[in-house]
């Protein structure tokens, strides 16, 4: 599969920065001078700055763009650091300036000068990215860290910046076109591109629009040699969306999961949350989860005597759809979001035309639309009367199992509990609520 991107290329506004870079790097090379302010800026944060400077939104959203972030990188370092220092090859299929690059080469060590250290680190390095501008900001950034790690200059004379530069293993390239070189090494790296696209031919979990981000790691660990780790960043909605559950049990079949961590929002300026998966690419896993990630999340409660809201409510979404409605028809009681009083009982007075299922009071419902970055995640309201309900696609429905209005009453008082959206927001960072994990959802103390 060849990744469709837009006809305008960044790579010449973007290439300004990776002079930038190339300057620091030549003052170090040619006199041994060093700025540790301005180095440290390029190292840390500039590249970021200067994709948002140079590089605009609407590229940047067509393409997926988003740097990693210092701290996110020194993350994704971390989970392999042990390998990384015993010498282990480094890949990101998708390298953009060479952030995650840059945070795993700080764990490598050093040569006995700049010159046998690049020599080092180029063995160990492998990288593509569709924009030549990223890819000589890469080599660029990662020759500043080496010269700034050896910032007497010693060993410079005989490293230049020339076309011959060190780093060649890093390249311009769209991954599904370097599979075989990244599949080599040890350890893989990756932030790939947010952004949907159509899904491969040859896709075994979906079709239609998926994310790309999911398309890359499920060709990264297919093609992975046995025991190559591999650490993601990805947005949310793979780990939590139920569409996605066939493509987490797909990965699950391929690859021990050592590790999901949640991370929250990607960074100020980008409104996605993403989490980091570490696996460990095994040709003899089995299907064990299923596509339930949760256990990994650090949200499933382990006790076996925890009572989940699919063993005392059904959980559906409502059916009435309001762009659909009919013109002409029989005209039924109506709950929509805005008439659904937040925390208390709510008297129906609206009607919709619908011949569609109806549900049966009494009944809860809770918002289906809700950010992470909420006050509160769960937000209930109690429907009491009448009797049938027709019920806005925007809420979800907890229908009792035994019928009772006592039981939702105990739901309403559950649902305050701060635990509930300390327990949602782990389960699912994406900006709507899903039956299946709100089918999941643990109901404390309800014995």
């Amino acid at each position: 599969m060849n990744r469709t991107t837009s006809s305008i290329s960044p790579a010449q506004p973007y290439s300004a920065f990776a002079s930038q870079v190339k300057y620091a790097v030549a003052c170090i090379l040619e006199n041994g001078s060093i700025d540790s302010a301005i180095t440290e800026k390029l190292l840390n944060g500039a590249a970021a700055e200067a994709l948002v400077s140079y590089v605009s939104n609407e590229l940047r959203a067509a393409d997926g763009i988003y740097f990693t972030g210092h701290e996110l990188s020194k993350y994704v370092a971390s989970c392999i650091a042990d390998r990384l220092q015993n010498g282990a090859s480094i890949a990101d299929p998708t390298c953009g300036a060479g952030d995650l690059l840059l945070a795993c080469a700080a764990t490598f060590g050093l040569g006995s000068d700049l010159l046998h250290t690049i020599r080092a680190w180029e063995k160990r390095i492998v990288a593509c990215d569709l924009h030549d501008s990223f890819v000589e900001a890469t080599k660029a950034r990662l020759m500043l860290l080496a010269a700034k790690s050896h910032s007497s200059g010693k060993g410079s004379k005989n490293v230049s910046m020339s076309s011959e530069a060190p780093f060649d293993q890093v390249q311009m390239g769209d991954y599904f076109n370097n599979i075989e070189r990244i599949s080599q090494v040890d350890c893989v790296v990756m932030n790939p591109p947010f952004v949907s696209v159509s899904s491969p031919s040859d896709c075994k979990w979906a079709k239609g629009n998926v994310q790309l981000a999911g398309v890359i790691l499920d060709c990264v660990i297919t093609n992975a040699k046995d025991g190559q780790e591999i650490v993601a960043v990805l947005p949310d909605v793979l780990r939590s969306g139920t569409r996605y559950a066939r493509w987490r049990k797909y990965i699950s079949s391929q690859a021990e999961i050592k590790n999901i961590s949640l991370y929250g929002r990607f960074d100020k300026n980008t409104d996605v949350d993403v989490f980091v998966i570490h696996l460990i690419k095994n040709n003899a896993a089995n299907i064990s989860l299923c596509g339930d990630w949760s256990n990994f999340a650090g949200h499933c409660l382990s006790d076996p005597e925890t009572i989940l809201m699919e063993s005392v409510f059904r959980v559906s979404v409502g059916a009435y759809v309001p762009f659909r409605a009919k013109v002409a028809g029989k005209k039924v009681p109506y709950l929509c979001v805005s008439h659904a009083i937040p925390d208390g009982e709510t008297e129906i007075d609206e009607k919709c035309i619908f011949d569609g299922t109806l549900h049966q009071t009494p009944f809860v419902v809770i918002r289906r639309t809700s950010n992470p970055s909420d006050p509160r995640r769960v937000i209930p309201s109690l429907i009491t009367s009448p009797l049938q309900v027709a019920v806005e696609n925007h809420l979800i429905v907890l229908s009792p199992i035994d019928g009772k209005l006592s039981t939702c009453k105990k739901l309403m008082k559950s649902l305050l509990r701060p635990e509930v959206d300390e327990w949602m927001n782990n389960a699912i960072r994406c900006r709507h609520l899903t039956t299946s994990v709100v089918k999941k959802l643990p109901l404390v103390d309800w014995l």
